[in-house]
């Protein structure tokens, strides 16, 4: 005798349809996003790397008729950030610094590249020449100029103040320049226009001179 299975209709409802959640009245989400720290060196635009120079007929001063200039812009959203400035010349053993003075008043040393290693200034003799020395021999093929820094926050940019300078020279060398500052924008720029008086003379030869200019993000 064949026997079939029937599955009550009560049941087969309660197994097809599921139980209602209770009504909510409200629904919350959060809405995120992750900014990353944000840092942004570039040059400013318009400055003049290599200038013009004329002597007296004494040839003991030497002018930039076309001043040279060079500047930097730096945006930043760190609340406390920092650049260093850097000078280097060659030497007769390389790439030496060649930054002198003070942060209102930096010296740079520029050095002939034209001629041979052995007869470009020594690391000792473009120190001498930062330090302005009034020796004419003491800094052959050498010659120190004065620079004129304006380092300015850029207006509405969430900036507060100027950037602070501060001078550090490591052990037996030149300095360089670092500078502080918190989240905004700025920019940092630098005018070349005389040879300061005993570090030019006829032990200066001709040729091409060249000093090399970074600034670096470095930490506060």
């Amino acid at each position: 005798m064949k026997f079939t299975k029937f599955i009550p209709l009560a049941l087969a409802l309660a197994l097809a349809v599921p139980a209602f959640a209770d009504p909510v009245a409200s629904q919350n989400d959060e809405l995120k996003f992750t900014l990353s720290p944000f840092f942004n060196i570039t040059k400013n635009p318009g400055k003049v790397y290599q200038g013009v120079v004329a002597v007296d007929d004494a040839y003991t001063e030497l002018t930039v008729s076309t001043p040279i200039t060079f500047g930097y812009h730096v945006i930043t959203n760190n609340r406390s950030d920092a650049v260093q400035l850097t000078v280097k010349a060659d030497s007769s053993t390389g790439q030496v610094a060649a930054l002198g003075g003070t942060v209102g008043n930096p010296i740079v040393v520029f050095t002939n590249t034209t001629v041979t290693a052995e007869n470009r200034p020594t690391k000792a003799q473009i120190q001498s020449a930062a330090s302005s020395s009034t020796d004419k021999s003491a800094t052959p093929n050498a010659i120190a100029f004065n620079v004129t820094p304006v380092c300015k926050m850029v207006d509405d940019t969430g900036a507060t103040a100027d950037p602070a300078g501060t001078m550090s020279a490591p052990a037996g060398d030149l300095a360089n320049i670092k500078y502080t500052f918190n989240n905004g924008e700025y920019n940092f720029d630098y005018t070349i226009s005389t040879a300061i008086n005993g570090t030019f003379s006829t032990y200066d030869t001709e040729g091409l001179y060249k000093a090399y200019v970074t600034m670096t993000q470095v930490t506060p």
